[in-house]
Order: structure tokens, then sequence, then C-alpha cells
């Protein structure tokens, strides 16, 4: 920015960080809503993005509280924002899906894909030196404990197990012992899901090195 700016929050009061002295463009999509805009870099605290009142006077999203629907329906959004009709769309508050524009140095954007979805989903093939596991002979693995886990954590158990196996991070085994799971819950709501490692050290002791 040429000439560093004061920032005041929705109370009035003057952000804690200081001046502000840079921007990024960001594209921001909620449900079909899209658009390119300018964004001042501040501490946000836990929150990625906070959309101000000039942002809401010009899209003036039709919000219904009680049943969490949002509606961009301005004649604005229709002819800037919205790649299909307008539609009301129920359910939670969607997580914003931010993406940063321009943010690399031209020596790295030859790089840029490394970071795509589909690159870092990516292993390597195989190849004559995979490397395997062995077990000392007579070796028994050692049990983990088995942590019981809720319907929600069950289903995301699931979910993160089918995904890997889709990708070929993992594959299925018939080794008489496993790591036990379990889940913490992110800030946002979502679930992490979480190996323990114990056990793992405890196998260290019974394989081929």
């Amino acid at each position: 920015m040429d000439k560093p700016k004061r920032l005041h929050v929705i109370d009035g009061r003057e952000i804690d960080s200081g001046v502000v002295d840079k921007f990024v463009q960001l594209e921001i999509k909620i449900f079909g809503h899209s658009e390119i805009l300018s964004a001042y870099v501040v501490n946000t605290g836990h929150n990625d993005l906070v959309l101000g009142m000039s942002w809401l006077k010009c899209h003036n999203p039709a919000i219904e509280w009680q049943k969490g629907w949002v509606t961009f329906n301005l004649e604005y959004c229709r002819n800037n924002c919205l790649h299909h009709t307008p539609q009301v769309l129920a359910g939670k508050t969607p997580d914003l899906e931010l993406k940063a524009v321009g943010m690399l140095p031209d020596i790295y954007k030859m790089y840029a894909d490394v970071f795509t979805e589909g690159e870092m989903t990516k292993l390597p093939p195989h190849c004559p030196f995979d490397i395997s596991i062995d077990l000392k002979p007579g070796a028994v693995p050692r049990h983990g404990p088995i942590y019981s886990v809720s319907v929600k954590e069950d289903e995301e158990l699931k979910k993160n197990i089918n995904n890997q196996l889709a990708a070929g991070h993992i594959h299925p085994s018939k080794s008489p012992m496993a790591s036990p799971v379990i889940f913490v819950k992110k800030k946002n709501g979502k679930l992490r899901m979480c190996i323990v490692s114990g056990p793992c050290v405890a196998v260290s002791l019974v394989t081929l090195k």
C-alpha cells in the first residue's frame, strides 16, 4: 500500500495490530457466490476473514437467521457474482473457501501446482525399492487399546479411511496389530483424526532393522 491506514473494528476501536500497510487479493466463494476482492492483512484472531459494512451494503445478502438460510439476489450479484440462478440454501454457516491470487513470488510460480489438492494426494509410483516392515522370527506385536467412538466420529473415521484408500496412501492390511484412533474437535467444529503412536514404539522392538 502506498499509504498505511488505520482500521477501526465494528465497535469503533482502532484495531490492536496497528496501522494497516498490506493488502491481498482473494477469491471468495460462499455457496454459488464468487468474486475477487481486496482485503487488508490484519490480525483477525480465530477468523479467517471479516467482511465489513461496505461489502454487506454492496451485496446485501438476505439472511433467515432462524432457519440458517442465506440468499444473494441483488441485481449486482446476479450480474457479477453468481454463476447460476440465485437459490436459497439451508444449513450451517459454510466455511469460506479462500484462494490467494498472485501470492507466490515469480521465482516459485512454476511450482504452484505442487500445492494443489490433486498433487498433494499423490504418492510416488511403486518401485523395486519399496520399504517393507518385517517382524523378528516369533515376535508378536502388542495390541493397543480400543477407544469407543460416537456415531459422528465413526462416520468421520470411515470417510478418512475411504479417502486414504482411494488416494493410495494406505492399503488393506492383514497385520494382527493396529493403532488406536481418537478424535479432537477443531475450532471450527470439525473433527481431526489422530492416530495414537504409543503402540508404534512397541512395534519397533519386534521389527527387523
